[in-house]
């Protein structure tokens, strides 16, 4: 049984805020992380007619830890939140199950406001 990454990486951090921990929440929520394992990066790269080696490269992981990654059955997670990115625009119209929203809303987060006037 492989167990659930730590959904909450930044609890406890001195530098966390109430949105970086909203942030995590929300990445928690769409299940970024676990969803990244090797049967779908192989189904990826089919769909895709590219080696795993040559997905490696369009999402800047190198091919040392692509081994680690095939290994651990896992991805790190800003290589999962980059090929689940990548998933959406380049297959989300051929498949029902990519994320379509995978980054959260900065505006509803009250991350980005509107500049204010001069």
């Amino acid at each position: 049984m492989m167990l659930k990454r730590n959904l909450f990486p930044n609890k406890g951090s001195p530098i966390a805020t109430a949105m970086s921990l909203s942030i995590d929440l929300h990445y928690a929520q769409v299940g970024i992380d676990d969803r990244w394992d090797w049967e779908r990066w192989c189904r990826t790269c089919a769909a895709l007619s590219i080696t795993s080696s040559e997905l490696a490269s369009l999402v800047r992981l190198s091919h040392k830890a692509l081994a680690s990654a095939e290994y651990n059955n896992r991805f790190p997670p800003v290589v999962a939140l980059l090929l689940t990115i990548f998933e959406r625009d380049s297959l989300g119209h051929f498949t029902s199950d990519v994320i379509k929203a995978p980054m959260p809303s900065l505006k509803q987060n009250g991350l980005l406001q509107a500049a204010p006037k001069a």
